[in-house]
C-alpha cells in the first residue's frame, strides 16, 4: 500500500507543479524538494511534534538545515528538503483522497517556502491551480 500511496503523491507533485504559478515553481525546482508518501508517521516524529493519533497528521514539511532527519524517522539524506503526506492522516481527512493530496500539497509547498495563506488564496480565487481532473477543493 505504501509503494503506491508514494507513487500516487508524487504523480500529484508533478499535476501541482505543472500548474503552479511560476514563483512557486521556480522555488521548487531551485530547492531540489522532494516529497514522499509514507502510512503513518514515524512513531518519533509523532512523540516529538506531541501527536497521539497518526491520523491526526496530514503531512510535514521538512527543512533540510534542520540536522539529523533520520532520528525522527524522516527517510531522507541531509541535503534534501522534504514534503512528506501521510496516507492514514490524508484519508482521515478526506473521502477524495487524490483531492486531499492536491490541496495539501499546494499548502505545504507554499508554507515551505514562505509564501503565506494570503498568497495562496489570491492564487486559488485567481484560478491559478486548475486541474483536468477536478476543481481545488476548498
Amino acid at each position: 500500500m505504501q509503494d503506491t500511496f508514494d507513487a500516487s503523491c508524487q504523480e500529484v507533485f508533478e499535476e501541482v507543479l505543472s500548474v503552479a504559478p511560476p514563483e512557486l515553481r521556480h522555488c521548487v525546482r531551485q530547492s531540489g524538494l522532494v516529497v514522499r508518501g509514507m502510512d503513518r508517521p514515524p512513531q518519533a516524529l509523532q512523540s516529538a511534534l506531541g501527536i497521539s493519533r497518526s491520523d491526526e497528521m496530514v503531512a510535514v514539511s521538512v527543512d533540510s538545515r534542520l540536522g539529523d532527519l533520520f532520528s525522527l524517522g524522516i527517510p531522507v539524506t541531509s541535503e534534501q528538503d522534504v514534503v512528506i503526506l501521510f496516507r492514514e492522516g490524508i484519508e482521515a481527512a478526506s473521502p477524495s483522497r487524490e483531492g486531499e493530496i492536491r490541496s495539501t500539497l499546494i499548502h505545504e509547498l507554499s508554507s515551505h517556502f514562505g509564501f503565506g495563506d494570503e498568497v495562496v488564496e489570491a492564487w486559488e480565487s485567481a484560478s491559478l491551480f486548475t486541474f483536468d481532473s477536478c476543481e481545488l477543493p476548498s
